[in-house]
């Protein structure tokens, strides 16, 4: 059955989950203008305010907390004119985003370049229980699991509210699904090309180019092992997978480069690289973080101490963040590169969960990737483990609740409830 088939029956809900977005979208005019809450998200107003000195000839980057590519800024351009352009963008990415993952759903599920056979193998498997009507069943449970995963993504309040206050993380996920998606095709070039898409817009996409690399393995190479001889090391598929990589990351990187040196790079990688985030911060690392700035007796709201702090910090904090992170990582791609959208889903926890800072928006970044392993999550034995996520992430708000806007000293219980945090992200990838 061909996509334009399997995306008829989603068409409508397609169609609801965009215009309830667009309701949303008016929503947020009204709340901003008449009440105390604002629903717009800080972010949008640092990407228009970008976007409007680009569009008076100045650099982005003159904008204080924009840290961002410039191209963000760029395609916002139309913000100047209709304030709600950037909304908008965001919310298409994100209903195409229900798109891909429908697509990627209704298929067979990515395992690697030879899934053929892995595939063959399950569906004789269900077939000894019902040989007559396996390919129903098995159509049937994939159509299902690819309708709810697509639904889950469109009506989830996380993703709903997101992109319609003007949060632009719709942008660098569609490119990561979108590599899933030509991975799944063995188109390894526009995979690269994706994948350095989506590298420039954000760093961490990068974590998925091993996988990605032992995947686009030569096919009588199969099953991939670090045994392979030399020559399919730079076999054409892996080839053409780091020439689209390249290419992409190298071409816009240049651009931007080339329009505003240093600065583009010191604030569109560097500061994410030294970040140091004393508030709203989930990681397990906040409390080192803030007694080290309190030790100093640095005070956090000026900028220039706050610049000094953040460089010791990050003196002291690379080898116990970045060196677990990166093994781990390292670990989790050559254990679970078989099946790549699980080995994305278990990357990207594993990487939200070891970094030193990790806000709300990070959720998301796993988030897309939760309906591939939801067959693993949601049955009797595994659901404790959502639910000890979401409780985990239930007592972190509520002591954050207290310390932001009670100003009550909680640090420690904080620092517990991050880790209890971390111990769940845990529970979800080790199985």
């Amino acid at each position: 059955m061909n996509m334009s088939m399997r995306s008829k029956d989603i068409k409508t809900w397609l169609v609801v989950g965009f215009l309830l977005r667009l309701g949303l979208i008016a929503w947020s005019s009204y709340q901003d203008a008449h009440m105390t809450v604002k629903f717009t998200d800080v972010d949008y107003h640092v990407f228009s305010d970008a976007s409007r000195q680009m569009w008076e000839g100045n650099s982005p980057y003159l904008r204080y907390t924009y840290r961002y590519t410039p191209f963000l800024a760029f395609a916002l351009l139309p913000n100047n004119f209709l304030p709600w352009f950037g909304k908008l963008l965001f919310c298409i990415c994100d209903v195409w985003i229900a798109v891909l993952l429908y697509s990627l759903l209704s298929g067979t599920s990515i395992t690697t370049t030879s899934n053929t056979s892995t595939c063959k193998s399950i569906e004789n498997r269900i077939s000894k229980k019902s040989s007559d009507t396996s390919a129903n069943t098995i159509s049937t449970l994939w159509k299902d699991k690819a309708l709810i995963g697509a639904l889950f993504w469109l009506f989830n309040p996380v993703t709903l509210a997101v992109s319609s206050r003007g949060n632009a993380e719709a942008i660098v996920l569609l490119p990561i699904l979108g590599c899933l998606q030509m991975a799944k095709e063995k188109k390894w070039l526009l995979c690269g090309t994706l994948l350095g898409i989506a590298t420039h817009l954000k760093m961490y996409p990068i974590i998925y180019s091993l996988p990605l690399y032992l995947t686009a393995a030569p096919e009588n190479s199969f099953p991939p092992t670090l045994a392979f001889p030399w020559k399919t090391l730079v076999a054409p598929s892996r080839l053409l997978l780091i020439m689209g990589f390249v290419s992409s990351f190298s071409f816009l990187f240049s651009l931007a480069y080339a329009w505003y040196g240093m600065d583009f790079v010191e604030n569109t990688y560097l500061y994410h690289i030294s970040r140091i985030d004393l508030r709203h911060n989930f990681s397990v690392y906040f409390y080192s973080m803030y007694l080290q700035a309190g030790s100093n007796q640095l005070h956090i709201t000026n900028s220039t101490t706050s610049q000094v702090a953040s460089e010791t910090i990050f003196q002291r904090l690379f080898l116990s963040s970045f060196v677990p992170q990166a093994l781990v990582q390292l670990f989790t791609a050559l254990h679970s590169f078989k099946f790549l959208e699980r080995c994305f889903f278990l990357q990207t926890v594993a990487f939200v969960a070891f970094n030193k800072v990790f806000t709300s928006q990070y959720f998301l970044w796993f988030l897309v990737f939760l309906p591939f392993v939801s067959d693993r999550l949601l049955n009797r034995k595994q659901l404790w483990r959502l639910g000890f996520w979401f409780s985990a992430q239930a007592l972190w708000l509520y002591i954050a609740y207290k310390v932001e806007f009670e100003g009550e000293p909680l640090f420690l219980p904080l620092f517990i409830c991050c880790i209890i945090l971390f111990a769940s992200h845990l529970a979800l990838i080790i199985q």
